[in-house]
């Protein structure tokens, strides 16, 4: 059986990875939050940055991309994405659907998901204090408003009308804007 990936916040605009083929699809009944905090690619164990994840809410759709693996590949490729979202403490087999078609496009497509039991589970927050957050941290991976910025743009070039992301980004440009260069304060 084919193995297929999806990807909702990095793997999407930066897989990493071969691939034989990827499409834009989206999970039903789950939501992408920025519960996650990120100590190893967009922060720092002192000042976490912010990724996203997904959380079970009905209705709602999930967009990104999946990609599907190159069978001679699939163990390196799997040992990598291990690494790569060490910090995502569930791994479930999700299908996927394209929008305006009611039977799934790909069966049981591997998600990488981090619940509240992940070390690194930071939870809710506002709008407002998010996108202090994101605005300031930095990791090896880069600035964490890059992370925000190349998802919100990779949203729309997929078409996708994802609000609650393009609010998030506005309001983190902003601060950008306000924050002198060595402020580290969230709040």
């Amino acid at each position: 059986m084919p193995t297929w990936i999806f990807g909702y916040g990095s793997l999407v605009w930066r897989c990493g990875f071969a691939h034989v083929e990827s499409m834009p699809c989206f999970l039903k009944d789950y939501n992408r939050v920025w519960t996650q905090g990120s100590t190893d690619h967009r922060g720092t164990p002192d000042y976490p940055g912010r990724t996203v994840t997904l959380e079970a809410k009905p209705g709602a759709k999930a967009h990104g991309r999946a990609y599907l693996l190159p069978e001679e590949q699939e163990a390196h490729i799997l040992e990598y994405l291990e690494e790569r979202e060490k910090q995502y403490d569930e791994r479930l087999l999700r299908d996927l659907f394209e929008e305006g078609v009611e039977e799934p496009a790909i069966r049981g497509a591997l998600v990488y998901i981090a619940t509240e039991a992940s070390e690194n589970y930071l939870g809710n927050s506002s709008t407002d204090l998010l996108a202090r957050q994101i605005s300031k941290a930095k990791g090896p991976s880069g600035d964490n408003s890059e992370y925000l910025y190349m998802l919100a743009e990779a949203m729309r070039d997929m078409g996708v009308e994802d609000q609650e992301l393009f609010d998030l980004e506005s309001r983190v440009k902003q601060y950008e804007v306000k924050l002198p260069e060595n402020t580290t304060s969230i709040i």
